[in-house]
C-alpha cells in the first residue's frame, strides 16, 4: 500500500483517499497533518461530474465500547461520550445514553468527543455550522457518538467541501484550549487531584 510520511524539512502532510462514487460522483477524503499537534483536519471533497444534482450530509461518528477495566478505587476515570454546546456548556453521555439515541440536539459551534483516562478523540465541526449530534447502540455492544451536517446540495459541475476537525491523542490542556471553548474540560482530574494533575503534566512534557 502507499507510504506517507511527514519529512523532517515538513510541518505539514496531506493525505486524500479518492472514491470513484460511480455516476460521474468522485469524493475525496483528505487528512491534513501538521507538525507538533494531534488535531487533525479532515475533508471530504464531492465533485458533480454527473447530469443531476447530488444531495446528501455529512457524518462523523466516534465509536468504542465499554471499558472492561473502569479503573479502582484510588483513581477516578470516566470512560464514555462528552458533548459541548454553548448553552449547556459540558455534558458527558454514558453508553446506556447513547444507546438510547442522545443527546439528540442540533448544536452550532459545540464538538463531540469519546473519552479515557488521559487520552480522547473529538470531532471539533466548523464554528457557525449546525450539526446534528445523536447517539446509538450497536448490535455488538458498541455505542456511537455522532454528528452529521444539514443537507447539501451539489449542481452538475461543481464541487462542495465539507471540512472539520479530529483531535486523537492525551489530552494536552494547552492543545485542548486552543483548539475549540470547552474542550479542556475533558481533562477531568476527579478527587485525586493532587495525584492526576501531576501526571497530566508528565504527559506535556514527554511530547
Amino acid at each position: 500500500g502507499s507510504r506517507f510520511e511527514l519529512g523532517p524539512d515538513e510541518d505539514e502532510l496531506t493525505v486524500e483517499l479518492l472514491l470513484q462514487a460511480g455516476d460521474g460522483l468522485e469524493v475525496v477524503k483528505r487528512y491534513v497533518f501538521r507538525r507538533g499537534t494531534h488535531a487533525i483536519t479532515l475533508e471530504h471533497e464531492v465533485r458533480n461530474n454527473s447530469n443531476t444534482a447530488w444531495t446528501g450530509r455529512e457524518y462523523r461518528q466516534l465509536q468504542r465500547g465499554e471499558p472492561v477495566d473502569s479503573g479502582n478505587m484510588f483513581m477516578y476515570t470516566y470512560t464514555g461520550g462528552a458533548i459541548f454546546s454553548p448553552e449547556d456548556k459540558y455534558q458527558k453521555y454514558d453508553f446506556g445514553e447513547l444507546a438510547k439515541g442522545e443527546p439528540g440536539r442540533d448544536v452550532i459551534d459545540g464538538w463531540i468527543s469519546m473519552i479515557q483516562h488521559y487520552f480522547l478523540a473529538a470531532v471539533v465541526p466548523p464554528r457557525g455550522e449546525q450539526q446534528h449530534f445523536y447517539g446509538k447502540g450497536l448490535s455488538n455492544g458498541r455505542a456511537v457518538l455522532g454528528a452529521y451536517t444539514p443537507a447539501r446540495s451539489v449542481e452538475p459541475g461543481s464541487e462542495e467541501t465539507f471540512t472539520g476537525t479530529l483531535f486523537v491523542g492525551p489530552k494536552l490542556q494547552h492543545e485542548l484550549e486552543a483548539l475549540a471553548e470547552g474542550l479542556d474540560l475533558t481533562v477531568d482530574y476527579g478527587w485525586l487531584v493532587f495525584i492526576a494533575k501531576p501526571m497530566y503534566w508528565i504527559l506535556e512534557q514527554i511530547q
